[in-house]
C-alpha cells in the first residue's frame, strides 16, 4: 500500500469510528454526517488541494522522522489520483509541494521536537464498538500540532472551530495516555501565488510565495471537559442510531432517513 494514501485506523480496534477530524460535522453537516457515517455513502473523495495537502503532510511526516522523502511514492501517489479526481492538475503539485514543505521544515526547525512524534494513530473506546480517534500529524510531550494548507493570500488570524474540536480530540486522547498536553497549534501552510503580469501595464504583479503561519491556543479544563462531552453525545447518538431504527431520521435530523437502513450492528450481533 502506498503510504500517501488514507488509513482508518483498522488495524487498531474494531466497530465504529468517530473520526477527530469529522467531528464538527457532526454539528454542522448532521445529515450528510450520518448518511456517510451509518449508511456508508460517499462523501467528500479528494480535490487538488488535498491531494496537495497530502503530499505536503508526507514530506513533513519524513522529515520529523528524518527519513528521506521517497519521491517515487510521492509520484505513484498522484498518478493514482489522476483518474480518480477531475480538477488534480499533477503539474501545479509538483511545482508547490517542495516549496511548501521546504518552509515548513525551517519553522519546525525552530521548534523543540525532541520529544516529537509524527503520525501516530490514537483511539478511545467510549461505548462497546464505537471509538474515537485519527491520525495525529504531530505532537511533542506539551503541544499537538495539525498541518493545514491553503491557497488564499490571507493567513488566517485565529483557529477555526473545525480545527479546535479536531486538536481537542487529539489532545483529550493523548491526556488519557499520560502525556500532558497544555497547548494546541495548527500550523497553516500557504501555497505559492505568483502574480503574474498585469494586463493593463504589462509590469509584474505582486507574488505571494509560501508562508507559514502558526495559531496556537492554551487548553484549559473547560476544553477537555467539553470534548469529552462532545465525543460522548457523538457516540450515544451513534448507538441510538443503530439500535432504534424509528429515532434515524430524527438524530439525523432529516425525514429521508425515515426508515433507513444502517450498515454498523451491535457486537453481540457481529459475534453471532
Amino acid at each position: 500500500m502506498n503510504r500517501l494514501e488514507y488509513y482508518n485506523g483498522e488495524e487498531h480496534h474494531e466497530g465504529f469510528r468517530i473520526g477527530a477530524s469529522g467531528v464538527s460535522r457532526f454539528f454542522t453537516s448532521t445529515s450528510s454526517w450520518f448518511r456517510e457515517s451509518m449508511l456508508g455513502e460517499d462523501g467528500f473523495t479528494g480535490s487538488r488541494a488535498s491531494v496537495l495537502g497530502t503530499v505536503v503532510h508526507f514530506c513533513l511526516e519524513c522529515y520529523v522522522n528524518k527519513e528521506p522523502i521517497d519521491v517515487e511514492e510521492i509520484e505513484q501517489y498522484l498518478l493514482n489520483q489522476k483518474p480518480l479526481l477531475d480538477d488534480v492538475d499533477l503539474d501545479y503539485i509538483r511545482l508547490q509541494y517542495p516549496m511548501m514543505a521546504q518552509v515548513t521544515q525551517n519553522y519546525l526547525d525552530n521548534l523543540d521536537l525532541t520529544t516529537a512524534v509524527s503520525e501516530p494513530f490514537v483511539h478511545k473506546e467510549l461505548l462497546p464498538g464505537i471509538h474515537v480517534g485519527g491520525s495525529i500529524d504531530l505532537h511533542t510531550d506539551s503541544t499537538v500540532y495539525d498541518y493545514k494548507t491553503y491557497s488564499s493570500k490571507t493567513a488566517p488570524k485565529s483557529m477555526q472551530y473545525a480545527h479546535k474540536l479536531q486538536l481537542l480530540t487529539y489532545a483529550s486522547l493523548l491526556i488519557d495516555q499520560g502525556i500532558p498536553i497544555r497547548y494546541m497549534s495548527t500550523i497553516n501552510i500557504s501555497t505559492n501565488i505568483d502574480g503574474g503580469v498585469s494586463e493593463k501595464t504589462g509590469k509584474p504583479l505582486k507574488s505571494y510565495p509560501p508562508d507559514v503561519t502558526p495559531i496556537v491556543e492554551v487548553i484549559t479544563a473547560e476544553d477537555l471537559e467539553m470534548i469529552r462531552n462532545v465525543h460522548q453525545v457523538i457516540a450515544e447518538s451513534v448507538q441510538t442510531f443503530r439500535d432504534n431504527p424509528a429515532m434515524r431520521h430524527l438524530l439525523a435530523q432529516d425525514n429521508r432517513l425515515r426508515g433507513c437502513s444502517c450498515i454498523y450492528t451491535t457486537p453481540e450481533d457481529e459475534e453471532i
